[in-house]
């Protein structure tokens, strides 16, 4: 398989919201005050989706270390 046919993730829509109030979060946890956070809801509704966005945003525009364990 060439680079051509991996289909790129489509751009998450309708997440702003949710997405600011995660990166308020981060901004908590990067003074010495984090919180622990829970992202629930029905199935196949996002969470997975929303989460990576978070993730791979802090890591490449805030330079922000990630470990993850499953």
């Amino acid at each position: 398989m060439s680079k051509l046919d991996v289909l790129a993730e489509p751009v998450l829509v309708g997440r702003e919201r949710e997405l600011e109030e995660l990166q308020n979060y981060l901004d908590l946890a990067v003074q010495g005050k984090g919180k622990t956070v829970f992202v629930s809801g029905e199935a196949g509704s996002g969470k997975t989706r929303l989460v990576s966005e978070f993730l791979a945003t802090a890591k490449h525009k805030r330079n922000i270390t990630q470990l993850l364990g499953w």
